[in-house]
């Protein structure tokens, strides 16, 4: 059976920027990713903050100058009504109600019609 990919904006994006390099990239793999030095330290300085919100360990120098958000994302958090997710899989099905994923899921294995990662969002229960 065939795995049907999904579309996620950097695919939509790619696709409308130019089909033909969406093809080359996702479709016949003409086109191998080849991390560059920009984006390997942006992955770093990614992992560096979602490691301080998720286990509060300090930032690391090269990701220092996030420090204000952090305090903030902390700060908002530390509101009772106010719960913090971070590196969360939110999903719907067709009828376009949530669903609840499990870690490491395979998204052929469920009836998603959408989903995405989300780096950080907060819930205010006061709210509902």
């Amino acid at each position: 059976m065939a795995q049907v990919k999904p579309i996620t904006p950097t695919l939509l994006d790619t696709y409308l920027t130019c089909p033909r390099q969406y093809m080359a990239k996702y479709v016949t793999r003409e086109v191998v990713f080849k991390q560059n030095a920009t984006a390997a330290k942006g992955d770093r300085i990614h992992k560096s903050v979602e490691d301080t919100l998720k286990n509060k360990v300090p930032l690391t120098e090269e990701a220092s100058f996030m420090q204000p958000l952090v305090d903030w994302c902390f700060n908002l958090a530390s509101n009772p009504n106010i719960e913090m997710f971070v590196e969360r899989t939110l999903a719907i099905d067709k009828n376009l109600n949530p669903m609840a994923l499990p870690e490491g899921f395979k998204p052929w294995e469920y009836d998603i019609y959408m989903y995405a990662k989300a780096d950080v969002f907060f819930v205010d229960h006061e709210l509902g």
